[in-house]
């Protein structure tokens, strides 16, 4: 296909590595060796120093990942270490995975670094987890690392009553016990003096967090699982207000 005066293209589909020979009227003009890469999934694993330092909010992500086209998407999937017991109680729900994405610039073929995510307001901050990074390449394969375990970030507080209320918020979510108790154990807590006694608005999002916890009127499944993730959330910014 001619480009312009003495110019030329031509198309041609490779299905190996080759050498490609550019021949007229006799002669040869050029030569060229052709190395065809395979399309293979990302290869991407951890690097040392995954996890977190007592007292230190942000949770250290160390990866590496390669692709001979690009990478496209990176992210850790994360899993709680749950005991027989948690694990018990959680027969028949479906079991919670926190994606953390991994940002990355481009489609680079292959990118190292640290990821320092802030995932403290989660309710698993502090707690073990298990985590496996996932590539993607711009082709959309998809390669996964091993397996490690860590201990996420999370915020120290020093009010005594804001950890009363996290402590309780962390086991719900753990399955350490059951949101029944978790609510009575709420209800108990606005039963002290200082701060509900004080403060109206504290007293109202720490009675509708122990509602959401305790409702019966929620079906099983999917509708129980946004009422206690509402809970939560409401938990942990009755915490910071109580902190702060």
């Amino acid at each position: 296909r001619p480009l312009g005066p003495g110019s030329w293209s031509a198309d041609i589909k490779l299905l190996g590595s080759a050498s490609l020979t550019l021949r007229g009227r006799g002669r040869s003009f050029s030569r060229w060796n052709v190395t065809i890469l395979p399309d293979a999934a990302p290869a991407v694993s951890w690097r040392a120093g995954a996890g977190s330092m007592p007292g230190e909010w942000r949770t250290r992500l160390p990866y590496s990942a390669r692709q001979a086209y690009g990478i496209a998407t990176l992210r850790a999937e994360l899993h709680l270490i749950r005991s027989g017991r948690e694990q018990a109680r959680g027969q028949g729900e479906a079991e919670r995975v926190l994606s953390v994405p991994i940002p990355v610039d481009g489609r680079p073929k292959e990118v190292t670094g640290t990821a320092l995510p802030d995932l403290s307001a989660d309710p698993w901050a502090g707690e073990e987890v298990a985590g496996r990074l996932v590539a993607t390449s711009v082709s959309g394969r998809e390669g996964r690392s091993d397996e490690i375990r860590f201990r996420l970030g999370a915020r120290l507080f020093r009010n005594p009553m804001a950890r009363a209320v996290l402590d309780v918020r962390r086991r719900v979510a753990v399955g350490r016990e059951s949101r029944f108790t978790a609510a009575s154990d709420l209800l108990a807590l606005g039963e002290t003096p200082d701060p509900f006694a004080h403060d109206a608005g504290m007293l109202l999002n720490l009675t509708s967090a122990a509602a959401l916890l305790e409702s019966r009127d929620v079906e099983a499944g999917a509708a129980t699982a946004r009422a206690v993730d509402q809970a939560l959330a409401r938990l942990w910014y009755l915490a910071l207000d109580i902190e702060d």
